[in-house]
């Protein structure tokens, strides 16, 4: 998954975190595995993975 948002950080927020979470459990439903989350923004990029 990435997430990108040219005007802010890449620090992922708490709604963004929260929001991952629900994403990996849905994909669990369809044998989906979510392997990182990688935030872009104007102060560069973050994993999640770290």
């Amino acid at each position: 998954m990435r997430r990108q948002h040219s005007s802010l950080p890449a620090t992922p927020s708490r709604t963004d975190i929260k929001t991952t979470k629900v994403i990996i459990d849905a994909a669990e439903a369809f044998d989906i595995i979510v392997h990182d989350h990688v935030s872009i923004g104007w102060d560069g990029r973050q994993t999640a993975r770290g």
